[in-house]
């Protein structure tokens, strides 16, 4: 009695096939993982009016800086830190946080509405990539 193997061309059919599913489920998978760090960017947002809120009703003013707070109104210093931020893993100030490091604290968003005040101090730098003058003109809350 004979025993039948698989010929070549099977072989390489069944990789090819193989290969084609994961083509098509890989950028599937990817989307998927991109609205979940979505997902999670929004609840962090979230996390952080909340934060505000609570502050503001509290002491009724907003916080010079949102990360002073967060030891009492955030207990988690991941909220900070954008889930889909490209530049983690860098280190600045005294507090190491992986995300884009605007902000002596590495957050990757804050609440900044003395910001003038805090550049001259010397506590946060522009993004180089926005250069001089632009970053001025964005809003109170930097961007995720």
């Amino acid at each position: 009695m004979r025993v039948r193997a698989f010929t070549l061309v099977e072989v390489l059919v069944a990789t090819a096939i193989v290969a084609l599913l994961a083509a098509v489920l890989f950028p599937v998978l990817a989307s998927a993982r991109a609205a979940a760090r979505r997902t999670a960017c929004i609840g962090n947002l979230r996390q952080i009016g909340l934060a505000l809120g609570m502050y503001r009703q509290d002491w009724e003013e907003f916080p010079p800086l949102l990360s002073r707070v967060n030891e009492s109104y955030v207990r988690e210093p991941r909220v900070f830190v954008c889930p889909s931020d490209p530049e983690r893993g860098l280190r600045e100030g005294t507090v190491r946080l992986e995300g884009t490091l605007y902000l002596p604290t590495g957050v990757s968003y804050d609440y900044v509405p003395r910001w003038r005040l805090a550049q001259e101090l010397g506590w946060w730098n522009p993004p180089p990539a926005l250069g001089p003058g632009k970053w001025e003109d964005l809003t109170p809350i930097a961007q995720c």
